[in-house]
């Protein structure tokens, strides 16, 4: 799989290396034909139509003596390849640039052996003669096309700019990442704390991240608004500046116009060129995952964003066409051409997908909104694609189409290798644990490596969506005799979660000490394995309901690991009442056997329903306030109780303690670094988040941050 990400990155740098030659242009060509058009009346050919001067004698000697005359070292396959394109355009028959070759030249031959031509400036009135263009005709006309068509290129190369953007921020996140895994001491030195205080770890404004805001969704953290701020910046000024207007023109254009002109062909190639990163940053197999270590979280907030800024390019191109074909009263003409209804199209459909990826209408119909999603990506690279390239010869611009197709059909080929890996459909049993919750066991090979941090995609085998999946965090049982098992805990909620825990229900009616027995599929593992939290002299895990099955693997590696005796683990986990308690308790016991995680669970539901923190007095924001603070935000944890089905070693407390409480306390107490983990609520993300930054520049060692959640 690494080499295959090799070969995909290799196709991205070939990309950036062709796509200007694949833009190459007719310049020569074009500006024959234009000056060769305006001699028309001159040659008595009156409303002549394209197809007509593929095919006229006239007009093609004239064409050809241009060419003689002003670029004679133009006449190359590429040129006769060219014109061959061109009247296939009108006359739907493309004919070899050999055969075009020979009819030209003969043309031509015949013409100048019979003295057919005629100079412009003898004529008086009108002839039936091939006409030589004059230089006064012919200059103005190719000054006009190399400006025209050096906007395309320049299409191309700011696309290719923005690619080299994206592509400089993933070398600087795999190089930390590369950094990390070979020298992880150097990584959790105390350097560098303001910038990670201030850019690295805390959300764009306030403290929101993983709690979405009405209306707006979910906002991205402080350093990923500035590299979508980059990329919004970038895209703005490459559509403000560089435009080589040339007035007058040999097809009469003002420059208001030709402005509109121009900026019509930036946009449309620039829509195009970001194709690659929509679908890239998409995929479940994304191979930037692997080499910068960043999560698929990560990867969804750029997706959204460049899907944005890739829309507004195609509605700023499709404005500007129908501006210009109003101004020149072409806009019946234009809308019945195929290529045009297909553009048409291939906007309808982006707009439909961003409505509907709105995380209003997303959060509410998810599985709607993914089936939809999906068909309409496929109608759309299919217009997209004719709508470039439906005439023979075509626009060109489809190798940005062609990438986009690659990214995706490998991310397709990569899931079906992983659910053949996992074992293709599995038996699984199931088992309501509490009010809403299910516990899912899934037999899986000992060779197949879960890691912490892992999360996989269920298919439920039932005859309506099968098709659907939906992601898990899971972990190996570390039960003796029970590591075959992957554990997943799946919370009621709409959909195939709904279904699971209804048939399970159903089945412990009946049958209520046996578990329900299913199928699944499951595709996995992703994610990516934090090798360095083991360095750390401090862990605090924190987890929230079933947020715990993202956070017990951890706590279960790091109680096997060697790497020092005075490594303090801490667990602490927030329940709502006991039958959470009964989520994982043989998993549980076995984790406190060993003697090396501290664990304490929070039963919160006794506790009253406050925040997961708890604002200082006044709004205090200086480090100073804060830490005198600290001891008014402490909590009274109550006393140890015994639960029903646990033994006396699981401690568990009536207490709600806030977040940053823990927080500071393991900060304060650890001479060296930090590290603190956390799946739950959204708000409790969210508080820990802020309490780490909070303690960033207050900890005497590295103190770093994980967000455990999943985002999708």
């Amino acid at each position: 799989m690494r080499c295959t990400s090799t070969f995909l990155v290799a196709g991205w740098l070939l990309v950036l290396a062709t796509t200007a030659s694949a833009f190459e242009t007719h310049n020569e060509l074009y500006a024959c034909m234009s000056a060769t058009e305006m001699l028309e009346p001159t040659m008595g050919l009156f409303n002549i139509t394209g197809t007509d001067r593929c095919s006229s004698s006239i007009w093609l000697a004239a064409f050809m003596e241009c060419m003689h005359v002003f670029a004679p070292t133009k006449l190359t396959p590429f040129f006769y390849k060219g014109w061959s394109t061109s009247c296939a355009e009108y006359t739907h028959v493309l004919i070899s640039e050999n055969e075009i070759q020979q009819q030209l030249e003969s043309i031509y031959d015949n013409a100048t052996e019979t003295g057919w031509y005629v100079e412009l400036d003898t004529v008086n009135g009108t002839t039936n003669s091939p006409v030589t263009p004059s230089s006064a005709l012919y200059y103005p006309a190719l000054k006009y096309n190399r400006a025209s068509y050096s906007e395309i290129d320049k299409g191309t190369f700011f696309s290719e700019a923005i690619l080299g953007y994206w592509s400089l921020i993933f070398l600087f996140g795999a190089i930390v990442h590369v950094w990390k895994l070979i020298y992880p001491s150097a990584y959790l030195k105390r350097r560098f704390a303001n910038l990670r205080k201030y850019l690295l770890l805390p959300a764009a404004f306030g403290r929101r991240h993983n709690t979405a805001v009405r209306y707006l969704g979910f906002l991205p953290t402080r350093v990923q608004f500035l590299v979508i701020g980059i990329h919004c910046l970038m895209n703005f000024l490459f559509l403000c500046f560089g435009y080589n207007i040339v007035v007058p023109n040999p097809y009469y254009m003002d420059r208001k116009t030709l402005q509109i002109d121009f900026l019509s062909h930036r946009t449309g190639i620039m829509s195009f060129g970001q194709l690659p990163l929509v679908f890239l940053f998409a995929s479940r197999n994304n191979f930037l995952i692997w080499l910068t270590g960043w999560s698929f979280s990560t990867f969804n907030v750029y997706h959204r964003w460049v899907a944005r800024t890739m829309f507004l390019n195609a509605a700023i191109h499709s404005v500007c066409w129908t501006i210009y074909a109003i101004r020149f009263d072409a806009l019946r003409t234009y809308y019945i051409k195929p290529y045009w209804i297909c553009g048409v199209v291939a906007l309808c459909l982006a707009c439909f997908m961003l409505i509907q990826g709105w995380h209003v209408l997303r959060r509410t119909a998810y599985q709607i909104f993914l089936a939809l999603h999906i068909l309409f990506t496929v109608l759309f690279i299919f217009a997209s694609w004719y709508h470039v390239n439906f005439f023979y010869g075509g626009f060109g611009y489809t190798e940005w189409l062609k990438v986009s197709i690659g990214f995706w059909v490998f991310d397709r080929i990569v899931r079906l290798g992983r659910m053949v890996a996992m074992g293709w459909v599995r038996t699984a049993t199931v088992e309501i644990r509490g009010k809403d919750v299910c516990r899912i066991e899934v037999p899986c090979s000992k060779l197949l490596k879960v890691y912490p941090g892992a999360h996989c995609f269920l298919y439920s085998m039932v005859l309506c969506g099968f098709w659907q999946s939906h992601p898990f965090s899971v972990f190996r049982s570390n039960v003796a005799n029970e590591e075959h098992k992957i554990i997943i805990l799946s919370r009621r909620k709409k959909g195939m979660t709904q279904k699971i825990f209804l048939r399970a229900e159903g089945h412990a009616m009946s049958l209520p000490t046996i578990p329900s027995i299913a199928k699944f599929i499951v595709e996995g593992p992703y994610g990516h394995h934090e090798t360095t939290i083991v360095e750390y002299d401090s862990i605090l895990l924190i987890a929230g309901g079933v947020g715990i099955t993202a956070v017990f693997p951890w706590a279960v590696e790091l109680s096997q690991t060697n790497r020092g005796e005075h490594k303090r683990v801490v667990l602490r986990w927030y329940v709502h009442d006991e039958d959470a308690l009964m989520w994982l308790p043989r998993e549980l016991e076995a984790l406190v056997q060993t003697g090396r995680v501290d664990v304490l669970i929070y039963q919160t539901g006794d506790a009253g329903e406050t925040s997961f923190t708890t604002k200082l007095k006044g709004g205090a924001t200086d480090e100073d306030d804060a830490e005198e603070m600290t001891e008014e935000l402490k909590v009274a944890t109550g006393q140890s109780q015994t639960v029903k089905g646990l033994s006396e070693s699981v401690r568990v407390v009536s207490a709600r303690p806030p977040v940053e409480n823990l927080v500071n306390e393991i900060v304060s107490a650890t001479e060296g670094s930090v590290a603190v983990m956390v799946s739950g609520p959204p708000e409790m993300n969210d508080a820990v988040r802020e309490s780490v930054v909070r303690n960033v520049g207050r900890a005497k060692g590295r103190v770093e941050f994980f967000d455990e959640t999943f985002g999708w």
